[in-house]
Order: structure tokens, then C-alpha cells, then sequence
């Protein structure tokens, strides 16, 4: 289980403008991730969504230059301020990334629309756990090389995973394979 991360918080309440900026951008987000299925990446509908969000970032990126989600289980937390939650599902981007050990992620002023896209993209990608699969979201954010989009995610995964003991292998055994005994003699 993740242990909850430290994180930035205020005494005093976050500014209306600020508030409803980083609310914009969260609606937005949530309201393309939701059709990203639904619509070719060349769709004029999902042409819009992308440009909405871009537009709801490069508003608040101008002003603070950054903005951080922190991720809980089941929400998106702005500073100390639940600006998204909801079910643990694969409809949930928030549950999506906890699953997947990202403890936060944030977008920074000069942020491209390409990384808009292949952030979408990787979300959507991973939403449903494959029996076989072949990557989580941390490895398809770490392979993307974003510039403008960091995270930071947890190996709280490898905590509960038993290391293997190798003190109780015995050499001799492992040289007699070598010497051509059969593994039934040994």
C-alpha cells in the first residue's frame, strides 16, 4: 500500500481566480480523457477537447507557471484542495495513475500540445490491466520524455515483494551441474 506523500499546503485559502482556473483545467482534462475513446485523434470533436484543454493550461501556465495534482486513490488534490474524485475505476483517471504508482504529476508553462495528446493517450492506453501486460503508465510517461509534464511515482509496488535468498543456494551443486552430472544425481 502507498504510504501518503508530503505536499505542499496553505494556511489560508487558494484565490477564486487561481481556484476556478485550475477547476477549468480539471473539467476540461476529465471531458477529453472521457471521449479520447470515442474519437479519432483527427475528429474536429476531439480536435476541440484537445484545444479546450490547451487553452484552460496555457491560461493558468502563464499566471503560475505550474500546476500539480497530487494523487490519492480515488481524487486529484490541487495544494490541499480535492478538485477531482471518484470511483475506484478504470473511468478514473485519479485510480488509473494510483494504481500505477504515480504520486503526482504536473504540467509547466511552454507545456506543447503533443504532450497534451500522449498524456491522453498513455491514460487511456492503460486504462484496462492487461493479464500479459506489456508496460504500466509510469514506464509509457518515462519512454514519452516529456518537457513540460513531470511526475514522480513510488516503487511501493517492490516493498511487499519477498527479495530471493541466495545464501541458501548451494555452489557445490551448481559445479557438479557444470562437471555434467544430471540435476537427478545431485
Amino acid at each position: 500500500m502507498k504510504e501518503p506523500i508530503e505536499r505542499e499546503t496553505t494556511k489560508e485559502n487558494i484565490p477564486t481566480q487561481e481556484l476556478n482556473g485550475v477547476e477549468n483545467i480539471m473539467k476540461s482534462l476529465l471531458i477529453a480523457f472521457k471521449n479520447y475513446g470515442l474519437y479519432p485523434e483527427h475528429h474536429e470533436t476531439a480536435k476541440k477537447f484537445l484545444a479546450n484543454v490547451k487553452a484552460n493550461l496555457d491560461n493558468f501556465l502563464s499566471k503560475y507557471g505550474t500546476i500539480r495534482f497530487y494523487v490519492e486513490k480515488d481524487s486529484l488534490i490541487y495544494r490541499d484542495q480535492i478538485i477531482h474524485q471518484g470511483p475506484e475505476s478504470d473511468r478514473n483517471p485519479a485510480f488509473l495513475l494510483y494504481r500505477d504508482g504515480v504520486d503526482w504529476f504536473e504540467f509547466r508553462n511552454g507545456l506543447e500540445k503533443w504532450e497534451i495528446t500522449t498524456f491522453l493517450n498513455i491514460l487511456y492506453k492503460y486504462q484496462i490491466l492487461q493479464d500479459d501486460p506489456e508496460g504500466d503508465i509510469v514506464t509509457a510517461l518515462w519512454e514519452a520524455d516529456f518537457v513540460h509534464l513531470r511526475y514522480e511515482a513510488s516503487d511501493d509496488l517492490w516493498v511487499s515483494v519477498p527479495l530471493l535468498d541466495f545464501s541458501m543456494l548451494n555452489i557445490g551443486d551448481l559445479q557438479s551441474l557444470d562437471q555434467g552430472q544430471s540435476i537427478e544425481a545431485i
